[in-house]
């Protein structure tokens, strides 16, 4: 008895007795399997249109992993070949490996049918070895740290057969650095009257360093092998830096001809000072125009430049619902975030006197993975009617940013830009040197924060603001306004073009 055909197959058409045969059909041509480059294999990547006359083999399952002791985003690199035209788990799993759509029966082609479906160029990229991005970051206490994470997280939905790994950069510095000392130094730095420039007002004291000589010094043999290991004897395809202490070094690898790495910045400052341009870079990313004007006025050309706003984490395009999350909080009425990063052993005592002055108020504290206040801050739930909540680490402060009317946070940069992306105004408090104060100046400028300068105008500010709805409403329409919270979905998809 004639065996019946397996359902995923196609018939033959039935043509009349001594008719020729159709001509072929080159661009309606079926693929009804493709190959995923296997790099650890004998043979490395086989002909596309080698592949029908392969053998069946079994197929690898996934295997998603972690090296090196970071972070790893790649996908499996070890794919053999995979059916498209069949249905089951092994369609199923090139889609979850490729970030293509599962293949469709429905879809496939049929000689002679209309186009659909995949075709070979579909697949080139993935027939490729994969490459390599190293995200180099800096953990200084201003937020690139947290826009490298947010980076990485951005990457991590955008499957361009990408490896992507972090750094930071102050767990690279040579054998007689200190991160502390770096952090220290880089804080002073900031706070340096001419770091953007000469001031209108008055000449800094002869006899103390400019902030060019000073930012010298600290470069100098700032890093050693270790550094070196992550960016050449890896080998990486691309860096993506988010701040500009590393520039130096990699100039000088550079110039030695051992690095290969083409290299992105990431520019989140609402300005930028001379230390952030380097023949190096290839390419950057930055948060307004004003600072791709002031790239172009320092002799770097207009297509290396692309405007995509400050990087946070995607999950703030999607943030919880917001009388949800406040039913869930046990929240009412005008709610206020502070965050106490920066405080230190004063913490406590600040949050305190908001209390003592704004009774029967509700506040969200956001706390530092790992601070030491939070237990006695967690105490004051209840002290003269207040509700108060603390939430430590960023994403739970993420999670609950939805349910605030005001954050009151310094200005910092990538604070600011997450308070931005949820639309939520702010009170800056202690705007110190030069960079904090130029943040503070365009956050006035746009009208979605108010500035208190010492404690005396931080608690008559927050009072206005909490009596005065319709003040505080206007804020927030303004910040509605001006949110952008897919920064880092952009950010990154002009950076995989920019790998390949």
């Amino acid at each position: 008895m004639e065996e019946k055909q397996p359902a995923e197959q196609f018939e033959e058409p039935v043509r009349p007795q001594g008719a020729a045969d159709p001509a072929p059909q080159e661009e309606e041509e079926t693929w009804e399997e493709g190959l995923r480059f296997d790099p650890d294999s004998d043979t490395g990547a086989q002909r596309a249109e080698d592949v029908e006359e392969a053998p069946e083999q079994q197929r690898p399952q996934r295997d998603d992993r972690r090296r090196d002791g970071g972070r790893d985003f790649g996908r499996d690199r070890g794919r053999d070949r995979r059916r498209l035209g069949g249905r089951g788990s092994q369609v199923e799993e090139l889609g979850a490996s490729s970030g293509i759509d599962v293949l469709d029966p429905r879809r496939v082609r049929k000689p002679g049918g209309p186009s659909a479906g995949l075709t070979l160029s579909d697949l080139l990229p993935f027939l490729r070895p994969p490459r390599t991005v190293l995200l180099l970051s800096a953990t200084t206490g201003c937020g690139h740290g947290r826009m490298a994470s947010a980076l990485a997280e951005a990457f991590r939905g955008l499957d361009r057969n990408l490896i992507v790994r972090e750094a930071d950069m102050l767990d690279l510095l040579s054998a007689d650095r200190s991160a502390t000392e770096v952090r220290y130094e880089l804080d002073e730095i900031s706070k340096v009257e001419d770091l953007f420039g000469k001031p209108f007002v008055k000449d800094a004291a002869p006899e103390a360093p400019s902030a060019a000589e000073r930012i010298s010094a600290l470069e100098r043999d700032l890093f050693g092998e270790h550094f070196d290991h992550a960016v050449v004897e890896k080998r990486p395809d691309h860096i993506v830096l988010t701040h500009w202490l590393a520039l130096q070094r990699l100039a000088s690898l550079k110039e030695a001809g051992r690095l290969t790495a083409s290299v992105t910045m990431v520019i989140a400052e609402p300005d930028i000072h001379p230390h952030w341009v380097s023949p190096v870079i290839g390419h950057y990313i930055v948060a307004n125009d004003y600072v791709k004007t002031r790239l172009v006025r320092r002799g770097v050309a207009e297509d290396a430049i692309s405007v995509c706003g400050v990087p946070v984490s995607p999950a703030f395009a999607g943030l919880p619902e917001r009388d949800r999350q406040r039913q869930a909080l046990g929240l009412r009425g005008t709610v206020v975030a502070v965050r106490i990063d920066g405080f230190g052993a004063k913490a406590v005592k600040f949050v305190r006197g908001i209390i003592d002055a704004h009774a029967q108020s509700a506040l969200v504290i956001a706390a530092g993975r790992g601070e030491t206040a939070v237990k006695e801050l967690q105490a004051l739930d209840g002290v003269n009617a207040c509700t108060l909540r603390v939430v430590e680490g960023p994403e739970a402060f993420r999670d609950v940013i939805s349910t605030v009317d005001l954050v009151v946070t310094r200005a910092n940069q990538h604070s600011a830009a997450e308070c931005m992306a949820a639309g939520v105004p702010m009170l800056l408090i202690r705007p110190q040197g030069s960079t904090e104060e130029r943040m503070a100046d365009r956050l006035l400028a746009r009208g979605i924060a108010a500035r208190a300068n010492c404690e005396e105008d931080f608690a008559d500010l927050l009072a206005e603001l909490l009596r005065n709805r319709r003040a505080l409403q206007q804020m927030q329409d303004l910040a509605m306004q001006g949110r952008k919270p897919t920064a880092a979905q952009e950010a990154v998809d002009r950076i995989a073009r920019l790998v390949r």
